[in-house]
């Protein structure tokens, strides 16, 4: 079974706290608070305007490819969701001639059958023809700075997942740039909306731009108008009024940051966190020998889907509660070491 398989959601009991899927509910509550003065910015199209129901150009509906093409001053490809839009960007490289492509470890757990449905090779960086960087990485929360990134570009062709790369989940000091040849952005993660379904690749390098866009046509005939209407509504919410934007943000990386201060109470027999010099919403641990996740009833992933054995995965982006109980929960079931010897 593939890893992206073992990531599909999963209808867990009502007593459990399900810490699994990257879906950050706080900053989603921090997006509602500052979208809610402006009544509603999710209102849908009617029959009366009919053009907004059909199929929309596989590149994106016209307004917010402009609205987005004009906040990066480069070419846009709207896709169904970000994972879509790696995989159009590692088609784009394998159709300009890349055989290699190198991604390192932990990754993201759809990265290897991403390569692999578009005839793509893992292979380490020394050898490589193209080069998939995450930054800050899922599930780790790894960081690279803005001149590192840079660097890395001068080694190949290069996506840069700027999936975290946003203000809520980077540094404090670091600003976002223009990187790579192509760079990828989530909604989900970006604005908490996972079930928009909406993530973009930026055609930084435009030579790769027009394969992306066949890529979209072929898959998916293009996006949902209905979701392209509710991001466009948002980015142009935000453009407007920056000032929301930034409170936006604020809320968003404080509550992170307090979940974050729970897990320091987390026993290291259950789970030893990993330092993490970025605002991640997960946390990354490796896995204790008194770890009980199932008897505490908290849904967190293993690290074999993300090619590291032996750690854990747990998204953070919870209210601070929520993690609370759950590190309550994991110490308190925590395995009597004397008996599992």
């Amino acid at each position: 079974m593939s890893n992206d398989a073992k990531l599909q959601k999963l209808l867990l009991g009502p007593d459990w706290i399900d810490l699994s899927f990257g879906e950050p509910k706080v900053v989603m509550s921090a997006l509602f608070r500052q979208l809610n003065r402006f009544g509603d910015p999710f209102k849908m199209p009617t029959i009366h305007d009919l053009p907004k129901w059909e199929y929309q150009p596989a590149a994106g509906k016209p307004d917010l490819v402009k609205i987005l093409e004009e906040k990066y001053d480069a070419k846009i490809v709207v896709c169904n969701g970000a994972k879509q839009a790696l995989a159009s960007a590692m088609y784009s490289f394998k159709r300009h001639g890349a055989s290699t492509i190198f991604y390192d470890k932990p990754y993201y757990p759809a990265n290897p059958s991403l390569a692999e449905s578009v005839g793509l090779v893992w292979s380490d960086q020394g050898s490589s023809d193209s080069f998939l960087i995450t930054s800050p990485n899922n599930p780790d929360g790894r960081n690279c700075s803005n001149l590192d990134l840079i660097e890395w570009r001068y080694r190949g062709p290069m996506i840069h997942d700027a999936a975290y790369y946003t203000d809520i989940y980077l540094p404090d000091d670091q600003l976002t740039i223009p990187l790579g040849d192509i760079q990828v952005f989530s909604m989900s993660k970006m604005y908490g909306l996972s079930g928009l379904r909406i993530g973009y690749a930026v055609a930084h390098n435009e030579k790769y731009y027009a394969d992306m866009v066949n890529y979209i046509e072929m898959t998916t005939a293009g996006v949902s108008a209905a979701s392209q209407d509710i991001a466009r509504n948002i980015e142009l919410i935000f453009k407007e009024n920056p000032s929301y934007y930034k409170e936006f943000v604020k809320e968003a990386r404080a509550s992170i940051a307090l979940a974050r201060k729970e897990l320091e109470r987390l026993d290291p027999d259950v789970l030893e966190m990993v330092p993490c010099k970025s605002n991640s919403m997960f946390g990354w641990f490796k896995a204790g020998p008194a770890l009980d996740a199932k008897a505490a009833k908290v849904y967190i992933l293993p690290g074999e889907l993300f090619g590291q054995p032996g750690y854990m995965r747990m998204n953070i982006a919870h209210p601070p509660e929520v993690i609370r109980e759950a590190v309550d929960r994991l110490n308190k079931h925590k395995i009597n070491a004397c008996i599992k010897e």
